[in-house]
């Protein structure tokens, strides 16, 4: 039987493949979840997806700003990486991450919120009636 694990050859563009097909998709959102959650079982049909140059020259593009900036991560070769919540950043680089941390982060996003939707329901509703 042939395995759907694509060659480590066939690997090495594999997340520009799912970049491409994930932009060019008609519901990009979708097409994200779809290949973040079943990433094995696309894989081998990830492999066949041809890269158009604009998008290879688009992504050298972003990487070369990257490094320009900062934003490259020493260990994860040229991938700028970083997750943020609002603005905050959260370290997910390995071995460091630490998800009581980002819940933590999200927490206290969530009582900032909270805070604001109380302060500001007077407002709206005199707002609203003087409309």
């Amino acid at each position: 039987s042939e395995s759907i694990i694509p060659p480590a050859w066939q690997r090495r563009s594999l997340s520009m493949q799912a970049a491409s097909l994930i932009v060019s998709s008609p519901d990009p959102l979708e097409a994200l979840k779809g290949v973040s959650q079943n990433l094995p079982s696309v894989a081998h049909s990830l492999s066949n997806i041809q890269i158009s140059e604009s998008f290879e020259d688009l992504a050298e593009t972003a990487t070369d700003l990257a490094a320009k900036v900062g934003a490259v991560s020493p260990g994860w070769g040229d991938a700028a990486f970083g997750f943020y919540v609002n603005s905050r950043e959260v370290n997910i680089e390995r071995p460091s991450f630490n998800v009581f941390q980002l819940l933590n982060v999200l927490r206290e996003e969530d009582a900032i919120l909270r805070n604001l939707e109380v302060s500001v329901r007077p407002a709206l509703k005199i707002a609203a009636h003087v409309l």
